[in-house]
């Protein structure tokens, strides 16, 4: 199939336009009215090392496929499994390489989220095959842009960040040949200009053009650069790196760096600035309520069926307890937690990272529905470290339906970080 023009006006490898190609191809067969490539693919932002032959690919390939009627579970999961298939045959694919696909029926369209992300797609993705229905998908504005989903971009930067820390990172020492790691930290970087630029009342686009409107306005921006003292700079090379593979800084700086910005953005949220690391970890929990999306009613609905699955290890008043409790900000103390430990061990912090891990077994709420996920007699930080690790992934998997569809991609990711 002919590719848009603007596609190669990217200059994007060929083993990236063959997936692209393939993954339409594999679409054809339940005849969608659309399919509308979205993304940092669409934007121009798909990072790959062209240096190699073939081109080692980095990034995420996201696809949103409209059809005139809703799909059958069935074939839901035999597109993905297809889309499975195609990811395993690309040559050059990383760790950091997935497909994946947003199946919608176009009668849905109008209803979907008002998020950042229904923004992004209205205004950057790229019709590749059909119809342009985008005029068909809500506008999103800073008046109605839901802000607690906006919040939960820190949550899932911080994951991702847990998801692909090379442990040999710390095995090893490694300071600055890690390149794969600083690039990782760095994509999860730029993230911060989605977050924090509507709270500044911006609405932008794009890493590419986030990042210009911080470098050219930082002095009259308030929040941001009360995230970072140099902010402008570090966005600048974070978005050199995604984009080149070029990185200025040493593995372990730019991960304290990371976790700096993200705690301080949760601060930020918090609205207590100066609070240290452990109140802001107790205090996540309680405000998750009002920061993040904990009390929709399909997810609560969601949640009491969890409680009666047979998996699950809890006694009436634990379960009680769990079903109460605010999710999403739990699950920000923890990785906070998780990060923060490690990041002491690589200072060689040994007994304040062991404290720091403590702590992250205490956050017992994430981790109660498999049977010895969380529990390890070992006192070797890095075993005990890669077991929780691991336990979270599970829960990930079991709780969230968007990671279920990820599973094979997770295990994967925590296999090949864990070598």
């Amino acid at each position: 199939m002919h590719l848009p023009e603007i596609l190669q006006r990217f200059d994007y490898p060929e083993n990236l336009l063959n997936a692209i190609n393939d993954v339409i191809d594999a679409f054809l067969p339940y005849s969608p009215c659309s399919t509308i490539l979205i993304g940092s693919s669409a934007r121009g932002e798909f990072s790959f090392i062209p240096s190699t032959l073939p081109a080692q690919l980095l990034s995420d390939l996201e696809f949103m496929m409209i059809t005139d009627r809703e799909l059958p579970r069935e074939s839901i999961r035999k597109i993905r499994s297809n889309l499975n298939h195609i990811e395993e045959s690309i040559a050059g694919r990383t760790s950091f390489f997935h497909i994946d696909v947003n199946v919608i029926p176009r009668k849905d369209l109008r209803s979907l989220p008002l998020a950042f992300h229904t923004f992004e797609v209205k205004n950057s993705g790229i019709i590749l095959q059909g119809s342009d229905i985008r005029s068909e998908i809500p506008d999103v504005s800073l008046a109605n842009l839901d802000y607690r989903e906006l919040n939960e971009t820190i949550i899932w930067r911080l994951w991702a960040l847990l998801l692909h820390f090379p442990v040999s990172l710390a095995r090893k020492g490694e300071g600055s040949s890690n390149s794969r790691f600083c690039y990782l930290v760095a994509r999860n970087i730029l993230d911060i200009t989605t977050w924090g630029l509507p709270y500044e009342k911006i609405l932008i686009a794009g890493f590419t053009d986030r990042v210009k409107y911080v470098s050219q306005h930082t002095d009259k921006l308030k929040i941001l650069p009360g995230l970072d003292a140099n902010i402008a700079e570090l966005l600048e090379s974070c978005l050199r790196t995604k984009l080149h593979y070029e990185t200025d800084y040493e593995a372990k700086e730019i991960f304290g760096r990371a976790l700096h910005i993200f705690a301080n953005a949760l601060r930020f949220l918090m609205k207590t600035p100066r609070c240290s690391d452990i109140d802001l970890m107790k205090g996540l929990p309680k405000h998750s309520r009002r920061l993040f999306r904990d009390y929709r009613l399909r997810r609560k609905i969601y949640d009491a069926i969890l409680l009666f699955s047979p998996r699950t290890i809890l006694s009436p008043v634990q379960a009680l307890r769990w079903y109460l409790a605010g999710k999403h900000g739990t699950f920000a103390a923890w990785l906070l937690a998780m990060h923060m430990s490690m990041h002491e061990y690589l200072a060689g912090h040994v007994e304040a990272a062991q404290d720091l891990l403590e702590r992250c077994r205490s956050f017992k709420i994430f981790l109660l529905f498999k049977k010895g996920s969380s529990k390890t007699e070992s006192n070797d930080f890095l075993q005990v470290w890669i077991k929780m690790r691991t336990a979270a992934a599970d829960f990930m998997i079991y709780y969230f339906r968007w990671a279920a569809s990820q599973k094979n991609y997770i295990r994967k990711a925590i296999k090949q970080a864990d070598a």
